[in-house]
């Protein structure tokens, strides 16, 4: 898990004076693990999508630097192609606004592969 670790030892019954301090941060983000939250739209207000970049572990990016990589597409009822903003912590947003009542299927890619929980639903009312 990514994070601050703390690292001590002991030596039969003897405890090491040194801790060591180790920070493990988070790999490459993979498709597979990285989500959305899509909420249920609002006809003529903007739905904002917030896509999460995790590693192959869950653990989530705090950085950015995907938005050229993902891709989300609207289908369905209303039908968009926003664009995806960084938001430099890991983070990225797409907002689309729907003009109908009904289903939209959202569909997010990274690098061409549907992440985790894609296509997402968002009901529009």
């Amino acid at each position: 898990v990514a994070g601050t670790k703390q690292v001590a030892a002991t030596a039969d019954t003897v405890a090491l004076e040194a801790v060591a301090t180790v920070v493990v941060t988070a790999g490459p983000a993979v498709p597979a693990t990285t989500d959305a939250m899509v909420p249920n739209g609002k006809i003529l207000r903007l739905t904002t999508i917030v896509i999460q970049a995790r590693d192959v572990y869950g653990n989530p990016l705090t950085t950015g630097g995907l938005a050229g990589q993902l891709a989300v597409s609207i289908s369905g009822t209303n039908t968009a192609n926003p664009g995806v903003s960084d938001n430099g912590d890991g983070t990225y947003s797409a907002s689309y606004l729907p003009f109908f009542k009904g289903t939209d299927s959202v569909a997010i890619t990274l690098a061409g592969v549907p992440i985790g929980g894609s296509p997402y639903t968002s009901k529009v009312n």
